[in-house]
């Protein structure tokens, strides 16, 4: 939590200082770039952002893939997302988890970002949810552990600020984006829903760097710290195809030397199901994730055409 505490309000300083009164004076350029974070609608990596796209839908996949530990058969983890975005500030979606169980989310930006001041916005993810966690992990992962899959079917809620700062150049745009907030519930206030119960809520953050390298093609280098870890990715934008490449866990190396306990008598199962989990969590984890909106879909070539007489 201090560590959380502490990064936030360096992101914050960093701001202030960022954005001089300079800025003001620019002909504002409408940030072209919005990203789509793995699981719950629009934002970073892992985090949201208090901007919400014009109209339009699109879809997500993404996939968290581990380490090779030996002896350990670990699981590549899938997610997949449709969203809607609704005028310049609702947005409403669905997460299917590992094929098995679907989540809802929702975004509110309750206001705009001015010279002066951030966007900031309301949000909701992990809504009937069928044990889902962090990294989208479900069911299967529980074990019959109660506690945990009641904490783990809990929507959890979080507010965010965001602020863009640029463009820069006129003959080659860029923008730096700074961003921050609180989240309550299971994906923002527990680690390792398995093993340990914080409680609360936490903190989260991102710093991103936007470039346009092209006629509606842009660049976004992005780090994050989610409330537990830290994440970096390098995004590609192509006129509504985003590709995203990255990793999540950075401060993690390898997974704990030491097991979780073992199996109970009344869960026989437990060991086999924690240790995987475990491995799971507590190692840097590669991923990808692919974004189309709807409107990428005018650049495809024509199947069927009819012929002029």
């Amino acid at each position: 939590m201090r560590r959380a505490l502490g990064l936030t309000v360096v992101a914050w300083l960093a701001l202030a200082l960022a954005v001089p009164p300079a800025w003001a004076q620019r002909a504002e350029v409408e940030h072209p770039i919005f990203g789509h974070s793995q699981f719950s609608g629009t934002g970073f990596i892992q985090t949201p952002h208090a901007m919400v796209p014009p109209g339009t839908l699109y879809g997500t996949f993404s996939m968290v893939i581990p380490q090779e530990v030996e002896g350990e058969d670990l699981w590549v983890q899938h997610n997949g997302t449709v969203g809607l975005t609704v005028g310049r500030f609702i947005e409403v979606g669905v997460s299917m988890n590992n094929w098995d169980s679907y989540s809802g989310f929702a975004k509110v930006q309750v206001l705009r970002q001015t010279s002066m001041y951030p966007a900031l916005a309301f949000g909701v993810t992990n809504v009937n949810t069928t044990e889902r966690a962090r990294y989208t992990l479900s069911d299967w992962f529980y074990a019959g552990d109660n506690e945990a899959e009641d904490l783990a079917e809990t929507a959890s809620f979080y507010g965010v600020a965001t602020y863009v700062v640029g463009p820069g150049r006129a003959t080659s745009p860029s923008w730096v984006v700074f961003s921050g907030g609180y989240g309550f519930g299971p994906i923002f206030s527990k680690d390792n829903p398995v093993f340990e119960d914080q409680g609360g809520g936490g903190f989260f953050g991102a710093v991103a760097a936007d470039f346009k390298v092209g006629d509606g093609a842009f660049i976004r280098v992005v780090g994050e710290y989610d409330g537990f870890d830290g994440n970096a990715a390098l995004v590609a934008w192509l006129d509504g195809l985003e590709v995203t490449l990255g990793i999540v866990g950075i401060d993690e190396t390898d997974p704990p030397e030491e097991p979780p306990p073992g199996p109970t008598p009344s869960n026989p199962s437990l060991e086999l199901n924690r240790r995987h989990a475990w491995y799971f969590y507590n190692q840097a984890k590669l991923f990808f994730t692919v974004a189309l909106e709807a409107r990428a879909l005018a650049h495809l070539p024509f199947i069927w055409h009819t012929e002029e007489e």
